[in-house]
């Protein structure tokens, strides 16, 4: 009955185990360790002790003990070895068994039996049985140890999923520091957390995130110099747990504060990134001491380590956003400045501007240095207006003695940025005083410098509390500063060459209007000296002496002499200011050259030179004005006499059947290799000697080479010392919209619009088209130069930049297709228009790739003239038709179209009427909108390209859809651009506006 009371007794204390009642069995046991417990009616009780200290040994030992009778001495394993003596006891039983509980050979407990009052016999079966229930206890025991172990651990391993995932979900520094405080502060239980981040730069570190905030705390930062939790943090990067912080000595300097706020234990864990201590978490017990446990140090490291990953991360996303921002700032300031005009005023203006909104000051203010002066001027000041936060423009135009500034004067000298605080005791007294009276907490100056020296500085002043820069902001307004020091000095120079460029543009104009001037004085009296003289030597007044016919051939020959240089001087200025004007004609240069060789003959009379002539008899004809051709000839032969002492002077003509060439060779003196690239400049001679023995200005080659070049043709020389002088010229054979291209790539590299007509160039590969195109258009003021080929037209468009193209698109090789996308695609030549003339009639295409007009082979004269008359309309006003069901959208576009020049916006609210509507005004451009109802938009772009009359009219599409394959293939060819709501900006719907109606060049004249 005994044992199985006691059997009974085992089960509840299993079934009590069962119920998780360990975990407080435990912690009783934990807290009054080597006290013994009673399984009754109410539980656990402590029991008192039964056992003398040699039974509890051999319990201990992991041996049974049995006590049959008080006075009987204890047995070990009921075989009667002695156990030694009893012991006073709170109970004396009359017979006992005690068993231990083991657990892998360790005795966790003992199982104790015991009859206070009788005597009792423990056999081999009792002995087994006990053996038996306590193993049964200890695998309870165990199990009950292991689910413990396994709660614990599925709560650690929850909460550190809970807290990671607060940790990786953060977005930004703040939220990751809550979260880091949070997670800790709760799953700890502690009463206080914060979190802080250390600033070697600033000396502190300051408290980024609270649990709980520690109340009466002034200030958010703490020192790191002499600050000894610091120093052992950063030293052993080991969590730091202050038990009793009345009496660590870490914690002497606060001990104080923590008094006053209750605080008792301290747990600070390291927050260590690549091997540097970054910041510390902080946990408080208030009103009671603490231990931590290994469990819960564990844990803290756990999520601080992973916090120093996302912090790192964090600050290494923000590092790039931040410098992509800089970037950007940067990028947008340079083409501020780029596309501001070069003054320093607006330059000022833009710069200061862009300060006060990157560096986020309430004021800032430009000045530049007058160093003679010693003075500032002030070109820029903004300020932030406080209701309406609004950047507004300070009208002030104040200048400072840079002397009365001191630290202004020290930035000015040592080219560093310098930051004043109101609260610092060591600035200069002239600076706070300054400061105080416009109540400014902190100043900030940013010195303005080109290639080391100072031309001014930026001055940031903040008002309200005072501002700690640091050096990544700081370097970012020296970057600023040093842009607008280059564009500052960019805009000195321009001003200055500008200056320069107006004076000498004076001065030029001053020369030519004197030389004109004095040139027609001279004419005057020169007239007369030359026709009486001229009269006087024909013997009109009668005979004269020899003497006298000496004395007045003199006189004619110096006055025809000055005659001609005052012709020179005169020729020079029209030149120089595009005014010289020639008549061009069928002109033989047989008869010029025949003609100056006569001329040549007086030239030489004194000097043994032979005069020679080779021109075949069939040269043709050039197309030139002959008075200037002569003059040409003259002054190259002229100047040959001049340098040659003895030898040959020759004349030799040739010709290509395009052009002509004539060269002038001597055998005089020569020209020094140096000196050559110098003979054709104004007022420029070989050197001082020849000019004093030959004579003359300068002017007869520079004027030479002047007409020549204005016949459409080249003059070049080729000579050597004391060996002689070939200069040659060219003219051309046919008027220039009359020569034919060259053969070889289909391009003539000498042709050049001529001034006067409007210049078509025409590509086509068949020569008879663009000889059709040259009978229709010459007569009507156009030239035409014709190009075979569509390898290179977007070069030679480059090179003539004409008036307008035809483009035939069926050409071997490059197709006119490939040709007008090139042409469209490049800046330079995309606003050209370009008049598709083919056989295959593929409006749409065309005009979707940018052409002006489509024109289908056979081509009438008429037809072609239309065409070139509809894009001579360009900017007399647009009318732009926006068919759009949103009210909305519709007032958008016209807000921006109207507010530019030269556009006039209607409307229509639904595809029908803008069907009708476009039929009715035929706009010159129609914006379209593709989701209406009922009508859509490409219902109406079927409709109008259905149409003749419309078909050809640029459509600008607008709309929200997301297009699939198979309607961008219904747009392809009928829509100049196709724009998505809500991401075009107002630039680009005003460019791609205007590049469409460039395109169409007013289409609205019908055909």
């Amino acid at each position: 009955t005994e044992t199985q009371n006691a059997l009974q007794e085992v089960r509840s204390l299993h079934r009590h185990y069962l119920r998780q009642e360990w975990e407080k069995f435990l912690t009783s046991r934990e807290r009054e360790e080597g006290v013994g417990y009673v399984l009754t009616q109410d539980g656990l009780v402590p029991a008192p002790q039964v056992w003398s200290p040699e039974i509890e040994q051999a319990v201990r030992n992991c041996q049974p003990v049995v006590l049959t009778d008080a006075g009987d001495t204890p047995a070990t394993g009921g075989n009667g070895d002695d156990g030694g003596s009893g012991a006073e006891s709170a109970i004396q039983p009359r017979s006992a068994l005690a068993a231990p509980i083991a657990l892998r050979g360790q005795v966790i407990g003992a199982l104790d039996l015991f009859d206070p009052d009788h005597p009792r016999q423990w056999t081999e079966d009792d002995l087994a049985l006990v053996e038996a229930v306590t193993d049964q206890v200890a695998l309870a025991i165990e199990n009950a140890r292991l689910f413990e172990q396994t709660q614990m651990a599925l709560q650690q391993t929850d909460a550190l999923y809970r807290a990671s995932r607060r940790i990786v979900t953060a977005t930004n520094l703040p939220d990751l520091y809550q979260a880091v405080v949070d997670e800790l502060a709760r799953r700890l239980g502690a009463d206080q957390c914060r979190l802080v981040i250390f600033d070697p730069e600033a000396g502190c570190g300051e408290i980024k995130a609270e649990y709980r905030p520690t109340p009466n705390i002034e200030t958010l930062r703490i020192p790191m110099a002499g600050n000894p939790s610091y120093e052992i943090l950063r030293d052993t990067k080991q969590p730091l747990s202050i038990e009793d912080v009345s009496t660590h000595p870490v914690t002497a300097q606060v001990r104080e504060m923590f008094a006053e706020q209750g605080i008792k234990s301290v747990l600070l864990v390291p927050i260590v990134v690549r091997g540097e201590l970054i910041g510390s978490v902080g946990l408080d017990a208030v009103g009671q001491k603490r231990v931590f446990t290994e469990a819960e140090l564990d844990f803290c490291r756990t999520v601080v380590d992973q916090a120093a990953i996302a912090i790192e991360s964090l600050r290494t996303i923000e590092e790039i956003r931040q410098r992509v921002q800089e970037r950007t700032m940067l990028f947008n300031v340079s083409q501020s400045l780029a596309s501001a005009p070069l003054q320093s005023d607006e330059i000022a203006a833009i710069i200061t501007r862009q300060f006060v909104e990157v560096m986020n000051v309430p004021e800032c203010s430009l000045s530049l240095l007058d160093s003679q002066e010693g003075t500032m001027q002030v070109l820029a000041d903004f300020y932030i207006e406080e209701e309406g936060r609004e950047i507004v423009r300070e009208e002030v135009k104040e200048t400072w003695r840079l002397s009365d500034y001191p630290a202004s004067a020290r930035v000015v000298e040592t080219l560093q940025p310098l930051v004043v605080q109101a609260s610092d005791p060591d600035a200069d007294p002239a600076e706070l005083a300054y400061m105080r009276q416009h109540e400014v907490a902190t100043l900030a100056i940013i010195p303005l410098a080109v290639k080391g020296q100072a031309i001014g500085v930026i001055e940031m002043e903040t008002w309200d509390e005072e501002r700690h820069y640091t050096a990544e902001e700081l370097n970012l307004a020296i970057t600023l500063a040093n842009q607008a020091a280059v564009a500052l000095e960019n805009a000195r120079l321009y001003e200055e060459q500008r200056h320069t460029a107006e004076r000498l543009k004076e001065v030029d104009r001053l020369k030519t209007q004197f030389l004109a001037n004095m040139s027609h004085e001279l004419r005057t009296p020169l007239n007369s000296i030359i026709g009486f003289s001229r009269v006087i030597l024909k013997g009109i007044d009668g005979p004269l002496t020899e003497l006298q016919q000496t004395d007045l051939t003199a006189i004619y020959n110096s006055g025809q002499h000055l005659l001609d240089l005052i012709n020179n001087i005169l020729d020079l200025s029209k030149i120089e200011a595009g005014k010289m004007e020639l008549n061009f004609e069928e002109v033989d240069l047989k008869q010029i050259i025949r003609g100056v060789m006569s001329t040549a003959v007086g030239l030489v009379k004194d000097k043994p030179i032979e005069l020679e002539q080779r021109v075949p008899e069939d040269l043709p004809t050039v197309w030139a004005d002959g008075t200037r051709i002569r003059q040409v000839v003259l002054n190259l032969v002229s100047n040959a006499a001049k340098f040659t002492e003895e030898g040959k002077i020759t004349i030799t003509a040739d010709h290509d059947g395009e052009w002509v060439t004539v060269s002038v060779a001597d055998t005089g003196v020569g020209i020094p290799p140096e000196k050559l690239e110098h003979i054709f400049e104004e007022f420029t001679q070989v050197d001082a000697s020849t000019t004093r023995r030959a004579g003359g200005t300068g002017l007869g080659l520079p004027i030479s080479r002047h007409f020549v070049e204005m016949h459409g043709g080249k003059m070049a020389v080729e000579s050597r010392q004391e060996e002689g002088s070939i200069f040659t010229f060219t003219l051309p054979i046919h008027p220039q919209a009359e020569r034919k291209a060259q053969p070889a790539d289909g391009r003539d590299e000498d042709e050049s619009p001529v001034t006067g007509g409007r210049l078509v160039l025409a590509v086509d590969d068949d020569p008879g088209v663009i000889s059709l195109y040259k009978r229709y258009l010459e007569g009507q003021g156009y030239q035409v130069i014709g190009v075979s080929d569509g390898e290179g037209v977007l070069d030679k468009v480059k090179e003539l930049q004409p008036f307008a193209i035809t483009l035939d698109v069926l050409m071997p090789g490059k197709d006119g297709w490939q040709v007008l996308r090139e042409l469209k695609e490049c800046p330079e030549t995309c606003d050209i228009p370009i008049i598709i003339c083919s056989i295959v009639s593929e409006e749409g295409r065309g005009f979707s790739l940018g052409a002006a007009d489509y024109l289908v082979k056979p081509i009438m004269e008429n037809e072609l003239l239309t065409a070139l008359s509809r894009i001579d309309h360009l900017g007399e006003g647009m009318e732009v038709l926006v068919i759009d069901d949103q009210a909305d959208d519709i007032l958008l576009i016209r807000r921006i179209l109207e507010a530019q020049q030269g556009y006039r916006v209607i409307e229509a609210g639904d595809g029908r009427s803008g069907i009708e509507m476009v039929r009715q005004r035929q706009p010159d451009l129609i914006i379209l909108d593709l989701m209406m109802p009922k009508v859509d938009g490409f219902a109406v772009l079927e409709a109008l390209k259905r149409e003749p009359a419309t078909r050809s009219i640029p459509v600008i599409v607008i709309t929200a859809k997301e297009l699939t394959e198979e309607e961008r293939q219904r747009l392809n060819g009928q829509v100049e651009v196709l724009l998505r709501k809500g991401l075009f900006t107002e630039r680009e719907l005003l460019e791609d506006v205007g590049r469409a109606l460039q395109r169409v060049q007013s289409r609205q004249t019908t055909l």
